[in-house]
């Protein structure tokens, strides 16, 4: 299973410099700042071997799942993927007893939308909403150098 920068219908096809339609629109459409920002995205991907990702084994999945619990929840009244975050419990004991890191819950993070855009809901022109559940947060966890 490979999951790449573009996909089918996403207007890189059809664009002169292979720009997929999203990236255009996010610069408002200004082309050299579009092939900037997907140039870095195209290297970001590479960076952390983003198009296998999914097919590569994930040892530390249920660790980050236990983490800092996420999960979708279902879609809401538009048919969006709703995803829901609970990051004021980050348990850094857990990750610890793991062995874990943050790089290890940033490649989850990127495992689990992989997921959502490759395998639950695939399309070049989806949107999701995200819920951060901030119940619990505390200026006491922003000052924990650990957190930030």
């Amino acid at each position: 299973l490979t999951s790449p920068a573009t996909t089918p219908n996403d207007g890189s096809q059809t664009d002169p410099d292979g720009l997929p339609t999203r990236f255009l629109q996010m610069k408002k459409h200004n082309r050299d700042e579009a092939k900037a920002a997907f140039a870095e995205h195209l290297q970001w991907r590479e960076r952390f071997r983003v198009d296998t990702l999914l097919s590569r084994p994930h040892p530390k999945y249920d660790v980050c799942k236990a983490m800092v619990p996420h999960y979708f929840s279902g879609r809401d009244p538009h048919d969006n993927v709703v995803f829901v975050q609970r990051p004021a419990i980050l348990d850094f004991e857990i990750m610890r007893r793991n062995n874990a890191t943050i790089e290890d819950l940033l490649l989850h993070y990127i495992y689990v939308i992989e997921y959502c855009w490759n395998i639950l809901d695939p399309g070049h022109d989806r949107i999701m909403t995200n819920v951060l559940d901030m119940r619990g947060i505390s200026f006491r966890n922003m000052r924990n150098q650990e957190y930030v």
